[in-house]
């Protein structure tokens, strides 16, 4: 649910994101985590 709020399907995984992140965050892995749920529930 919270993955499509806020359109994590739409993240082409660039890692812009976590290398600007001054909190060191794994943006990424959790994105592909939220994908892989969104994969699961969808099929």
């Amino acid at each position: 649910e919270v993955c499509r709020e806020y359109y994590i399907e739409n993240c082409i995984e660039c890692g812009s994101c976590a290398y600007v992140c001054p909190a060191n965050i794994p943006i990424v892995g959790y994105i592909k985590t939220c994908k892989s749920t969104i994969a699961k529930n969808n099929g």
